[in-house]
């Protein structure tokens, strides 16, 4: 009984830690979300992005809708994220977040994750494994084709765009500026599982993915942006 209410106080808590993020988001930063039906609300999938800013977890936490927050995870540094007792509870219930250790073995490295995705929920992870300073998109590390080659669960490439404009590394007050987060079509891993080397091809076909999204949505936008000027 005490733990069910601990679980449901935790969640309650969750719902209105995102009711509020989303009015911050929506109302400071404009966030837009584009191809959102992509993202597979009902199965447990892998949700991959580039990484330049602490917004976008959040960012990609409020596009799941809120009766599903309890089973969405985002992937963190233990030793970043949980350094504190104060700070990981705060992870822990506000954000859902799961720790991984970035200095283990592959195996050790996602126990907490494996764990999460053997009850059926879904992960949010950044394989460049820690922010960009420059905004682009550095090269990812092979723990995401890990987990895909061991789960053969759906892969959705997500380019998050502005974020690093807003709050990118270094900066502790985020700027007003507009975010926009565009989801991919799902990936499969179909190599060797045991094969480090197919491990990696896979996330480097993710980041390949996601520059080519970005490459099309800067190209949309310049296109929106001229067609808006020459309306004036």
């Amino acid at each position: 009984m005490i733990f069910f209410l601990r679980t449901l106080f935790e969640r309650v808590l969750r719902i209105v830690m995102h009711l509020l993020l989303d009015v911050f988001l929506i109302g400071y930063n404009r966030v837009t979300y584009h191809y959102r039906q992509r993202l597979l609300e009902n199965q447990p999938c892998i949700i991959v992005a580039n990484h330049s800013s602490h917004y976008d977890a959040g960012v990609l936490l409020s596009a799941f809708p809120y009766f599903t927050m309890h089973r969405v995870h985002p992937v963190a540094a233990r030793d970043y994220f949980f350094s504190n007792r104060l700070q990981a509870a705060f992870f822990t219930v506000f954000m859902n977040v799961l720790p991984i250790e970035r200095s283990a073995r592959m195996k050790d490295a996602f126990v907490e994750t494996e764990e999460a995705l053997s009850r059926g929920h879904s992960i949010i992870i950044f394989p460049e494994g820690t922010r960009s300073p420059s905004g682009q998109v550095e090269d990812f590390k092979v723990g995401v084709g890990y987990l895909a080659a061991r789960w053969k669960l759906p892969v959705i490439p997500a380019y998050i765009d502005g974020a690093h404009a807003a709050m990118g590394k270094g900066r502790n007050v985020p700027k007003a500026r507009k975010i926009s987060v565009v989801f991919g079509k799902p990936l499969y891993f179909k190599g060797d599982p045991e094969n480090k080397e197919h491990w990696a091809e896979f996330a480097g076909s993710l980041r390949g993915q996601i520059l080519n999204t970005r490459k099309a949505w800067q190209r949309a936008r310049e296109q929106r942006n001229q067609k808006a000027a020459i309306e004036d």
